[in-house]
C-alpha cells in the first residue's frame, strides 16, 4: 500500500493536483429524496432537481458555468414538461404503440396520392465539416456497440433517439431498423446471442439521457429479433413510465439464448423462455451495470446506482437467480465494471461521486468479485471524470451519472480504459492514469467528442471501440488516433431549423449535442458548438442568420454564417427563458424582430445588440411560441405553455387570448386572415391536439388523431386550408377544414417532429426530427373545389335509433366517407363527424367539411314479468314492468306508468319517454288463451 500511495502522489504532483475545492461543491446532496419515492411524478422529480442544482454555489449568476450534468438533466425535463398524461403521470411507450395501431386499423390503405409523396432524407448523413473557427462536432449520439462473433464485419450501434444501426462493412456504411426508430426511443443495450448472432435483445428507453431520474425517455421495454433485425416483436418486459422502470443492461446467455437477464431501475430481471415470461430475482436497488465472467456466465458481477451515494457491488453465482450485495462504496452515485479475458479472475470498476458526478474511486477484484480492493480515490487522484485535466476548478466537475465506462485490453490486464468526458488511460492496473483525448480542439491530445458512453474492444483484435455524444469512434493504435464511423447514420437530434426563402439548399438547424448545423450549397457544415435550438435565416438577404442556444442566448451572422455576434441573452436582461426560446422576424420589414422569454422584446434594428426594446411586463411563465400575422405585422401572437397572448400594435400592449389547461406548442397564422390562427397541443389529452381560434370562435379539429402529443403546425399557402402537424410519430395533414387527418407520404419513420417549414419555390416541405435528421417531401397540390354535403333530414333534435341520410354532389369518379363507405349517398345511425372524400378523373382529392351528427342517447326499453310463451287461463291476472330509465311510459292499452296488470289475450307494447326528450317502444309481447 505504501508504494501505491507514493505513486499517486507522483501523480498527483505531476498534474498540479490542488484541494481548492469550495467553489462548486453543492451545499447537500438532495437527490437522495428520489429513491424515497416510489413512483414519483414529473413535477416530484423536477422538484428535486431544481433544490439539488441551487445547492450549487453561483447557479443562478449567469456569468458562471452551470455544474456538469446540468445540461443533460434540462433537456430531459424539456422533453417530459409537454408530454405528460392527464394526471401528471409519464405515457407508457407500448400504449402508444397501441394508438397507432388501433389508428392504423381504422384507415384504408393509403391513397395512391398521398403514399405517392415519397419523403427523402435531405440529412446530416456524414458529419458536417467544419465552418472557420467552429469546433469539431459530430452527427449524433451513439450509446452502445456490439458485434457479430461470427462476422467480423458487422458492427450493432444504438443511438440516443435514432434507434438501432447496422453496419456489415466495419462501419463504412450503416442501415437503420425503422420499428426500433417509433417514439424516437433510445437504446439503453443490445445483447447479440454468440452462437446465433441474428437472435438480438435490444433495451429501449436510454438509460443515458435520464440522468438518474429513473424516469425514462420512450420506450416500449425490451425488442427481441430473431432474423438479424429484419423482423421485431416486444417482449413482455414492459411497465409504464410511472413505474420508474429503466432497462439498463442486457445479457443473453451464452448457451442458450431464450435466457436472458437484465437490470434494471427496478433491480434485475430473468426469462428462460425468450422473454415471454419474466420473474423478479432481485429488487430494491437500481441495477446499472451487469457482466458474465468470462470463462463462467453462472458467475455474474454487477453494480447498483444511488442518488444517495451508496451504489454497490452485488454478484450472483447460479446465472442471476440470487443475488448478494457484495461491498457499498459510501458516497458513490454509479459504479461501471469490466472483465478481461486475459485474466478470468479480474473484474475492475470506476465510480463515480454522489452529488458531483466526478470522480470517486477505482477498484478492482482479484478474486471474481467476491471482494474488491479499492486503488485509487477522489482525495488522492485528479478527477479523471472533467471536462479537462481534473485539476483546480476541474476537480469536482463531471458527468458520471450521465457517462461512464471501463474496458481493459484483451491481453495486457495493466492497461484499462476509463470514459467520462473524456477518455483515460491506465497502464499500471489503475494506480495512475493519463489523459487520452480532448472534447475541443488541442495540440496535445486527439478530438474525441465529449460524453463516453461504451468502451469495448472488439473481440479478437486490439482495436478499441467507443461511442460518444458524437458518434461510433474506434482507434486501431491504442488511441495515438482515432476514426470516426458514424457516417452514415442519419442519427441528428433537431429540436429547430430555418431556412432560405430563395435557396432550396440553404437550412439552418440547432441540434441537441452537435450544436448548429448548415446545409449549403456545397454540403452540411458545423456552425456552432453546444446544444443549438431556434434559427432563422433573413427573408431577403441569405447572409443574415440568427441562431440561438437554449434558455434564450440569441446569436446574428451577417457573413453566411462565418462568425456570429451575440444579439441577446435572457440572463443578461434578468430574464428566465424557455429551453427552446421563441423568436420571429417580420417578413414585410425584416428588421423587426421579436423574441419571447418572460417578457416580449423587439428589435426595430435587424436584431443588434443594443437594439432591443421590452415591450411587454408580465411574470411568470416563459414564451414557448410565436408568430406574426403575414397579412397584418402589427397582429402578433405569443404562447406560453398555459396562455396565448395577442398584441394588435405592433408589440406595444398585450391582451390574453385564450387561457389552456394543456400545453401549446406552436401556433400559426392563416396568410389572409389575421385573426384566425391554429394552435397545437402537447401532453396526451385525448381529442386536445389541434384548435382554430377565429376571432372570439374556439373550434377543436383534432378529429381523429391519435392520442400522441403535437409539436408544431404549418399552414399550405393558396390550398383549401391545409394544414401540417408534427407529431411524436410522424407527420399528418388535414384539409377543406374538415378535421379528418391523415398520415402524410411514405418514407420518413415514425419519429418526433419538431418542426416543420414549407419551400414554395421547390413545392417541399421539411421536417425536423429528434433523432433522425432533416427530411423533405412535396406538398400536395391537389386544389379542388370542395365538394358539399346535404343532409336530408332534420339534424337539431336527434335521439339514438333514428337514421340520417348524408349525400354527396354529383360528378366525381369516387367516393370515400369517413365511416368507410363508398356509395354517394350513407345512412348514418350513430354520432360522429362525417366527411367525404371525392376524387377526379386525374388522380387528386377534395375532402367536405365534416358534418357533427349527435344523437341523443336513450336508454334500452323492454318488458319483463312474463314467461317466454305467455298464456292465459280464464280470470288470470300477470303484472309486466318497463325497464327503468324513463320518466314517462304510456302502454298500447292505453294505460300509463312503468307497470300494468295484464287480464285478456292480446298483443301489448309500451312506449317510453326519457329525460331528454326521446322516446322507444319496445318489441309487441302477445298473450294467448
Amino acid at each position: 500500500m505504501k508504494f501505491k500511495f507514493t505513486l499517486s502522489i507522483i501523480f498527483l504532483l505531476s498534474f498540479g493536483f490542488s484541494f481548492s475545492l469550495a467553489e462548486i461543491k453543492p451545499k447537500e446532496n438532495v437527490l437522495q429524496k428520489l429513491e424515497n419515492l416510489k413512483n414519483p411524478t414529473f413535477e416530484e422529480i423536477k422538484t428535486i432537481y431544481e433544490e439539488h442544482w441551487k445547492s450549487f454555489d453561483g447557479l443562478e449568476d449567469p456569468n458562471k458555468k452551470k455544474p456538469a450534468g446540468w445540461k443533460q438533466y434540462k433537456r430531459w425535463e424539456h422533453f417530459w414538461e409537454s408530454r405528460l398524461m392527464p394526471d401528471g403521470r409519464f405515457p407508457n411507450g407500448n400504449e402508444v404503440l397501441k394508438e397507432w395501431e388501433k389508428y392504423l386499423s381504422t384507415k384504408k390503405s393509403p391513397e395512391e396520392r398521398i403514399q405517392s409523396q415519397q419523403w427523402k432524407l435531405l440529412g446530416p448523413e456524414n458529419e458536417p465539416g467544419q465552418y472557420n473557427d467552429a469546433r469539431k462536432q459530430g452527427l449524433g449520439r451513439v450509446n452502445v456497440v456490439r458485434f457479430d462473433p461470427e462476422n467480423p464485419s458487422i458492427i450493432w450501434a444504438g443511438t440516443a433517439t435514432g434507434g438501432v444501426w447496422r453496419s456489415t462493412d466495419y462501419g463504412k456504411s450503416w442501415s437503420g431498423f425503422p420499428f426500433t426508430n417509433f417514439l424516437s426511443q433510445g437504446v439503453s443495450d443490445i445483447a447479440v446471442y454468440p452462437k446465433s448472432p441474428g437472435v438480438i435483445y435490444v433495451a429501449t428507453g436510454d438509460d443515458n439521457g435520464t440522468y438518474g431520474t429513473a424516469a425514462n425517455f420512450y420506450s416500449v421495454g425490451l425488442l427481441k429479433s430473431y432474423y438479424g433485425g429484419l423482423l421485431w416483436e416486444t417482449t413482455n418486459l414492459s411497465k409504464s413510465l410511472s413505474d420508474r422502470f429503466v432497462i439498463s443492461r442486457v445479457l443473453v446467455h451464452p448457451d442458450n439464448f431464450n435466457i436472458v437477464i437484465v437490470g434494471t431501475s427496478s433491480g434485475v430481471m430473468k426469462t428462460t423462455d425468450g422473454g415471454k415470461t419474466w420473474e423478479s430475482k432481485f429488487s430494491g436497488s437500481y441495477v446499472k451495470d451487469m457482466e458474465f465472467m468470462v470463462d463462467n456466465p453462472n458467475v455474474i458481477n454487477g453494480t447498483t446506482f444511488s442518488n444517495s451515494g451508496q451504489a454497490s457491488f452485488i454478484r450472483s453465482t447460479d446465472n442471476g437467480n440470487t443475488w448478494q450485495n457484495v461491498q457499498t462504496v459510501s458516497g458513490a452515485s454509479r459504479i461501471a465494471i469490466t472483465v478481461s479475458p486475459s485474466n478470468p479472475n479480474k473484474v475492475w470498476a470506476i465510480a463515480a461521486r454522489a452529488g458531483y458526478s466526478s470522480f470517486h474511486s477505482f477498484h478492482i477484484s482479484n478474486d471474481r468479485g467476491q471482494t474488491w480492493e479499492k486503488i485509487i480515490d477522489y482525495t488522492v487522484s485528479p478527477n479523471i471524470l472533467g471536462r479537462q485535466n481534473g485539476n483546480n476548478d476541474d476537480s469536482l466537475e463531471g458527468q458520471g451519472n450521465y457517462d461512464l465506462c471501463i474496458a481493459v485490453h484483451p491481453t495486457n490486464e495493466n492497461n484499462i480504459y476509463i470514459g467520462g468526458i473524456n477518455l483515460w488511460q491506465s497502464d499500471d492496473g489503475g494506480i495512475t492514469f493519463k489523459r487520452m483525448t480532448s472534447w475541443v480542439d488541442s495540440q496535445t491530445y486527439p478530438f474525441l467528442h465529449a460524453d463516453q458512453h461504451d468502451l469495448m474492444f472488439k473481440p479478437g483484435t486490439t482495436n478499441l471501440f467507443v461511442s460518444n455524444d458524437g458518434g461510433l469512434h474506434f482507434t486501431s493504435d491504442l488511441g495515438k488516433s482515432w476514426n470516426d464511423i458514424t457516417n452514415g447514420m442519419s442519427i441528428t437530434q433537431y429540436y429547430r431549423i430555418g431556412q432560405s426563402k430563395t435557396n432550396e439548399n440553404l437550412i439552418i438547424g440547432g441540434c441537441q449535442d452537435n450544436g448548429t448545423n448548415m446545409r449549403n450549397d456545397t454540403g452540411w457544415v458545423h456552425l456552432r458548438a453546444g446544444d443549438g435550438m431556434e434559427c432563422a435565416i433573413h427573408p431577403t438577404d441569405n447572409k443574415k442568420m440568427f441562431m440561438t442556444y437554449y434558455y434564450g442566448s440569441l446569436h446574428y451572422s451577417t457573413n453566411s454564417g462565418n462568425t456570429f455576434r451575440e444579439s441577446l441573452v435572457a440572463s443578461n436582461v434578468g430574464e428566465k427563458a424557455g429551453w427552446i426560446t421563441p423568436f420571429v422576424i417580420d417578413e414585410k420589414n425584416p428588421n423587426i424582430m421579436y423574441i419571447g422569454f418572460q417578457n416580449i422584446y423587439k428589435s426595430s434594428e435587424g436584431g443588434r445588440q443594443g437594439t432591443w426594446k421590452k415591450m411587454s411586463n408580465f411574470s411568470g411563465q416563459v414564451f414557448q411560441s410565436m408568430a406574426i400575422a403575414p397579412s397584418n405585422s402589427n397582429i402578433i401572437y405569443a404562447a406560453t405553455y398555459y396562455n396565448l397572448y395577442i398584441s394588435t400594435d405592433g408589440g406595444q400592449t398585450w391582451g390574453e387570448k385564450y387561457n389552456s389547461a394543456r400545453s401549446i406548442t406552436y401556433i400559426a397564422v392563416d396568410p389572409n386572415n389575421e385573426k384566425r390562427i391554429w394552435i397545437t397541443f402537447g401532453d396526451f389529452y385525448d381529442g386536445y391536439k389541434v384548435f382554430e381560434i377565429n376571432d372570439t370562435l374556439v373550434k377543436n379539429i383534432s378529429g381523429n388523431l391519435p392520442n400522441v402529443p403535437v409539436n408544431c403546425i404549418v399552414y399550405q399557402n393558396n390550398s383549401p386550408d391545409r394544414l401540417y402537424i408534427g407529431t411524436d410519430i410522424g407527420v399528418f395533414f388535414s384539409d377543406y377544414n374538415s378535421g379528418y387527418w391523415e398520415f402524410y407520404g411514405s418514407g420518413i419513420p415514425n419519429v418526433i417532429i419538431n418542426e416543420l417549414e414549407i419551400f414554395y419555390p421547390t413545392k417541399k416541405i421539411r421536417a425536423a426530427t429528434y433523432g433522425r435528421g432533416i427530411w423533405e417531401a412535396p406538398i400536395l397540390d391537389c386544389n379542388m373545389a370542395q365538394p358539399n354535403v346535404t343532409v336530408v333530414e332534420n339534424i337539431s333534435d336527434l335521439c339514438q335509433g333514428d337514421t340520417v341520410t348524408l349525400e354527396a354532389e354529383k360528378g366525381f369518379s369516387r367516393y370515400e366517407w369517413s365511416n368507410g363507405d363508398t356509395t354517394r349517398v350513407i345512412k348514418v345511425t350513430a354520432s360522429g363527424t362525417y366527411s367525404v372524400r371525392v376524387f377526379g378523373e386525374d388522380g387528386c382529392f377534395a375532402n367536405s367539411r365534416g358534418v357533427n351528427i349527435s344523437f341523443k342517447p336513450v336508454p334500452e326499453l323492454k318488458i319483463f314479468g312474463y314467461v317466454t310463451s305467455p298464456g292465459f287461463c280464464k280470470n288470470d291476472s300477470v303484472k309486466v314492468s318497463a325497464s327503468l330509465g324513463f320518466v314517462e311510459y304510456i302502454w298500447s292499452t292505453g294505460q300509463k306508468g312503468r307497470s300494468i296488470y295484464i287480464t285478456k289475450p292480446g298483443e301489448y307494447w309500451v312506449k317510453g319517454k326519457a329525460n331528454n326528450g326521446c322516446e322507444r317502444i319496445t318489441e309487441k309481447i302477445f298473450f294467448n288463451e
